[in-house]
Protein backbone atom coordinates (compact mmCIF):
# COMPACT_ATOMS: atom_id res chain seq x y z
CA UNK A 1 0.00 0.00 0.00
CA UNK A 2 2.89 2.73 0.89
CA UNK A 3 4.11 1.90 -2.73
CA UNK A 4 0.68 2.64 -3.79
CA UNK A 5 1.20 5.77 -2.18
CA UNK A 6 -1.93 5.22 -0.42
CA UNK A 7 0.10 4.93 3.15
CA UNK A 8 1.94 8.49 3.58
CA UNK A 9 4.13 7.30 6.32
CA UNK A 10 4.78 3.51 5.86
CA UNK A 11 7.06 3.33 8.82
CA UNK A 12 4.83 3.33 11.01
CA UNK A 13 3.27 1.07 10.08
CA UNK A 14 6.16 -1.56 9.52
CA UNK A 15 5.94 -3.88 12.81
CA UNK A 16 9.36 -3.23 15.14
CA UNK A 17 9.93 -6.32 17.38
CA UNK A 18 10.33 -5.11 21.18
CA UNK A 19 8.70 -1.29 20.81
CA UNK A 20 8.43 0.62 24.18
CA UNK A 21 6.15 4.05 24.13
CA UNK A 22 6.04 6.09 27.44
CA UNK A 23 7.13 3.88 30.03
CA UNK A 24 9.34 3.31 33.08
CA UNK A 25 11.34 1.13 35.01
CA UNK A 26 11.06 -1.66 32.48
CA UNK A 27 14.01 -4.35 31.74
CA UNK A 28 14.88 -6.27 28.39
CA UNK A 29 17.27 -9.22 29.03
CA UNK A 30 19.01 -11.94 27.59
CA UNK A 31 17.42 -11.76 24.01
CA UNK A 32 18.22 -13.30 20.84
CA UNK A 33 16.18 -11.26 17.78
CA UNK A 34 16.51 -11.62 14.37
CA UNK A 35 15.08 -10.26 10.77
CA UNK A 36 12.97 -7.38 12.16
CA UNK A 37 11.13 -6.15 9.25
CA UNK A 38 11.57 -2.65 10.78
CA UNK A 39 14.00 -1.53 13.82
CA UNK A 40 14.56 -4.45 16.18
CA UNK A 41 14.00 -2.52 19.50
CA UNK A 42 12.07 0.67 19.92
CA UNK A 43 12.24 2.96 22.43
CA UNK A 44 10.00 6.24 22.49
CA UNK A 45 9.58 8.71 25.61
CA UNK A 46 10.73 5.89 27.84
CA UNK A 47 12.65 6.70 31.23
CA UNK A 48 14.65 4.29 33.23
CA UNK A 49 15.08 1.63 31.06
CA UNK A 50 17.63 -1.03 30.52
CA UNK A 51 18.30 -3.14 27.79
CA UNK A 52 21.09 -5.76 28.27
CA UNK A 53 22.41 -9.28 27.09
CA UNK A 54 20.82 -8.68 23.61
CA UNK A 55 21.83 -10.41 20.44
CA UNK A 56 20.41 -8.55 17.34
CA UNK A 57 20.74 -9.46 14.01
CA UNK A 58 19.02 -7.54 11.52
CA UNK A 59 20.99 -7.38 8.17
CA UNK A 60 17.45 -6.96 6.15
CA UNK A 61 16.73 -3.55 6.47
CA UNK A 62 18.41 -0.24 6.62
CA UNK A 63 16.76 0.97 9.74
CA UNK A 64 18.40 1.37 13.15
CA UNK A 65 18.69 -1.90 15.41
CA UNK A 66 18.01 0.07 18.20
CA UNK A 67 16.47 3.10 18.13
CA UNK A 68 16.20 5.53 21.24
CA UNK A 69 13.80 8.66 20.94
CA UNK A 70 13.29 11.51 23.71
CA UNK A 71 13.94 8.65 26.31
CA UNK A 72 15.89 9.79 29.72
CA UNK A 73 18.20 7.16 32.08
CA UNK A 74 18.50 3.95 29.15
CA UNK A 75 20.75 1.85 30.35
CA UNK A 76 22.57 -0.64 27.05
CA UNK A 77 25.24 -3.14 28.14
CA UNK A 78 26.92 -6.47 27.16
CA UNK A 79 25.01 -6.33 23.65
CA UNK A 80 25.96 -7.44 20.72
CA UNK A 81 24.68 -6.60 17.06
CA UNK A 82 25.29 -7.40 13.62
CA UNK A 83 22.88 -5.08 11.16
CA UNK A 84 24.06 -2.03 8.76
CA UNK A 85 22.51 0.96 11.61
CA UNK A 86 22.97 -0.72 14.91
CA UNK A 87 21.73 2.33 17.12
CA UNK A 88 20.44 5.32 16.54
CA UNK A 89 20.02 7.97 19.65
CA UNK A 90 18.47 11.51 18.68
CA UNK A 91 19.73 14.29 20.67
CA UNK A 92 16.44 14.49 22.33
CA UNK A 93 17.80 11.76 25.07
CA UNK A 94 19.35 12.52 27.52
CA UNK A 95 21.37 10.00 30.31
CA UNK A 96 21.83 7.40 27.84
CA UNK A 97 24.62 4.81 28.99
CA UNK A 98 26.25 2.31 27.33
CA UNK A 99 28.68 -0.18 28.02
CA UNK A 100 30.34 -3.13 26.52
CA UNK A 101 28.55 -3.28 23.00
CA UNK A 102 30.04 -4.34 19.97
CA UNK A 103 28.75 -4.94 16.43
CA UNK A 104 29.77 -7.76 14.13
CA UNK A 105 32.90 -5.69 13.11
CA UNK A 106 34.12 -5.26 16.49
CA UNK A 107 33.13 -1.53 16.67
CA UNK A 108 32.05 -0.01 20.02
CA UNK A 109 28.60 1.20 20.22
CA UNK A 110 28.48 4.94 21.45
Amino acid sequence: QAEAGHIEDAEAFTPVLISFSNCSNATVSTLYLQNAPASTVRLNRCKDVTLKKLFVFNKGNARPAIDIKDCRNVKLHDTYVDAPEPLRHDGSSNEISISNCKTVSGQTLK
